[in-house]
């Protein structure tokens, strides 16, 4: 097996790639922080050297609060142009950045989807944000944990009905209102 490396002595001196979706659907409406996260992390995953940085570094390096950089991840996530994966064991993330030629044309890779009452489903939900606060502020109103029974049912309906995960937390809501 060989690795194959590009040699480049100085980071300054390399290039980025931006999409020009990126430039033309994205980044108009974009606020201008938001931008400078995005622009950063997709340097550092394209860099050899720098492919982990902090959100505490990236709000140094633009000038703005952590907290900040944390809302572009999140808005940048609700456009469906990055992953954000948790991994919960050493509470470090990857940011994935969607390549958007083919979210434009619906290019699905030949990701192995997880069988339908899998834990390996339930850990694959949980990696999107919206379903994970989703999952948590349904155990906050029920006041107890969730059977996996009642996880399932949800993913159901996610992705044969095709819910948005506010829209489970309104039924589940309404349920609760009327005893249910």
């Amino acid at each position: 097996m060989n690795y194959f490396r590009y040699k480049s002595y100085n980071e300054d001196l390399r290039y980025t790639p931006v999409e020009n979706i990126f430039i033309n659907h994205y980044m108009p409406n974009a606020p201008g922080d938001y931008v400078k996260v995005y622009l950063l992390g997709l340097k550092c995953s394209y860099s050899i050297k720098t492919n982990r940085l902090s959100d505490d570094i990236i709000a140094k390096t633009i000038n703005i609060t952590p907290e900040e950089v944390e809302k572009a991840w999140k808005y940048w996530e609700e456009q469906g142009i990055i992953n954000i994966i948790q991994n919960d064991l050493n509470q470090e993330r990857i940011i994935e950045f969607i390549d958007l030629k083919e979210k434009m044309l619906n290019i699905k890779g030949e990701e192995e989807k997880p069988a339908k009452n899998s834990v390996d489903r339930i850990i694959k939900a949980r990696q999107n944000i919206k379903i994970r606060e989703m999952f948590d502020y349904i155990r906050k109103i029920s006041g107890r944990e969730l059977s996996q029974n009642e996880i399932f049912a949800f993913l159901d309906w996610i992705e044969e009905y095709n819910f948005s995960p506010e829209i489970v937390v309104m039924i589940v809501e309404d349920c609760y209102s009327r005893n249910k």
